[in-house]
């Protein structure tokens, strides 16, 4: 994969979950916005809430010789989105952290949002490749990945109890696999 900073779009290759990755957008107005913003999803699979398709920021930090390192941002504008970087929760669910005036707000008045969003969980992430690469942008489009977290745990897709709904996981799950889509070097 590129040793360089790019962008791209994200979609989940692994039928039956094919589909793009976007992140959960809460109606606005929502008192629970704050915690219903930010989770990744793929687009056709997550029926609760509005689903903003984005494209995901990837900054180039270092290599191995079967995987390449990235801190993984979002380069779409949407609710401060722009302004978080990818992580997981205590519990593995993996979204952005650090959108929102909201969520700025409620760390300092809510002790129990804090102590959890203290305990996230922000750090590179590991893309790999699966499959032979040509070295070109249209090749990399092309290849089927793994994103791992920095332990080395593959993100898979879990349904969540209380809604039924299936939310991107480092923890357990189905493990996905992806490809990039609409790459872009910068």
């Amino acid at each position: 994969m590129f040793h360089r900073n790019f962008t791209a779009e994200l979609h989940c290759s692994k039928a039956p979950y094919v589909g793009r990755v976007g992140v959960t957008a809460a109606l606005p107005g929502s008192l629970l916005s704050a915690e219903e913003d930010g989770w990744l999803v793929i687009d056709r699979r997550y029926k609760s809430h509005h689903v903003q398709p984005i494209r995901f920021k990837f900054e180039y930090q270092a290599h191995t010789e079967d995987r390449v390192h990235y801190m993984i941002a979002s380069s779409t504008r949407f609710r401060g989105l722009a302004d978080g970087t990818l992580g997981f929760s205590i519990n593995g669910y993996v979204g952005f952290y650090g959108i929102t005036t909201t969520h700025e707000v409620l760390n300092h008045v809510s002790p129990l949002y804090w102590a959890l969003a203290k305990q996230a969980t922000v750090s590179y992430w590991k893309v790999e490749v699966l499959g032979a690469w040509d070295g070109t942008v249209e090749g990399a489009e092309r290849l089927d990945i793994h994103l791992r977290d920095s332990t080395g745990r593959r993100i898979a897709v879990n349904r969540a109890s209380i809604n039924g709904d299936e939310y991107l996981n480092v923890e357990s799950g189905e493990v996905l696999t992806f490809q990039l889509r609409n790459v872009s070097l910068i």
